[in-house]
């Protein structure tokens, strides 16, 4: 698993042109395991979390990655400055 990277998610029965950036964690009980955690805090995940909560759903995803964190060669380094903000401060702080 990479922990602090992140996949690019489209829900094609949402919408098929809108792919979304989460952050990957490991998962906390299987090894080798990932997963997304996704906040109920915008339009497109307010609808995605409705349509989930409505009735038990079996329907695909499409998922692009995972892409290594930004920061993953950071500790190669004797002195880094690592600036973010919004939604890119998850990697920083892993």
């Amino acid at each position: 698993a990479i922990g602090g990277g992140d996949v690019l998610l489209c829900v094609p029965w949402l919408n098929r042109h809108q792919w979304h950036a989460f952050s990957l964690f490991s998962h906390p009980t299987e090894p080798n395991q990932s997963c997304v955690h996704i906040s109920n805090v915008g339009d497109w995940t307010d609808l995605l979390h409705g349509s989930l909560t409505e009735r038990p759903t079996c329907r695909p995803c499409w998922v692009q990655g995972p892409f290594a964190s930004p920061y993953h060669t950071a500790l190669e380094f004797d002195n880094i400055i690592l600036v973010a903000s919004g939604i890119g401060i998850t990697p920083a702080i892993e």
